[in-house]
């Protein structure tokens, strides 16, 4: 699978367009999208790239592997309205995300949902796909760890932490030991 392929695929899945939807848009059949997603085709053609970036709401250049980020600010700050002063003489993205970070609820309307999930990260999306493609017992040992932990970090240090290496057959100086190093902020980072 090339890096564009697995990218227009997370980026798709990740704001619930079918492959139906983005072939009927592109004009081309959905086994050529599926042929993009899966590197059987590896060079999208540019006027195609172009048209997927617009409507994953990306850029091409994050498409393509060259961006890490699958914002594009540059069309949000189109959309939105968002302009630096003209006294201001820094980097025109970087303006556009400062505001973006501090805008309130009001400012996201109807396009909350579509921002929000753009926002998401390469990286999130696989793990998000990842997670989809685990059996219901490995969901159930996944949220496990992630309710354990959240809770965790929930809790003030005056509290009982949670357990999570304990079992049935651990002794009480092993329990006191995992106590130790759940309570120890320097072994999570």
């Amino acid at each position: 699978m090339s890096e564009t392929g697995k990218r227009i695929k997370l980026r798709r899945k990740s704001l619930g367009i079918s492959a139906d939807e983005l072939a009927t848009e592109l004009g081309v059949s959905r086994s050529t999208v599926f042929r993009y997603e899966n590197g059987e085709i590896e060079k999208v053609p540019a006027d195609y790239l172009n048209v997927i970036a617009d409507l994953l709401s990306t850029t091409p250049q994050y498409l393509m592997g060259w961006e890490d980020d699958p914002l594009d600010y540059e069309r949000i700050a189109n959309d939105e309205g968002i302009c630096p002063p003209n006294y201001f003489d820094g980097d025109r993205i970087d303006y556009i995300k400062n505001k973006l970070s501090q805008a309130p609820e009001e400012f996201w309307g109807n396009d909350k949902q579509m921002y929000h999930s753009s926002a998401v990260t390469y990286e999130e999306e696989a793990l998000i796909i990842k997670y989809r493609s685990v059996d219901d017992k490995g969901k159930h040992v996944v949220n496990t760890v992630l309710e354990m932990e959240y809770n965790r970090c929930k809790q003030d240090s005056d509290h009982i932490t949670l357990n999570a290496a304990h079992d049935n057959e651990a002794t009480p100086a092993q329990k006191a030991s995992a106590d130790e190093i759940m309570e120890d902020d320097n072994e999570w980072g």
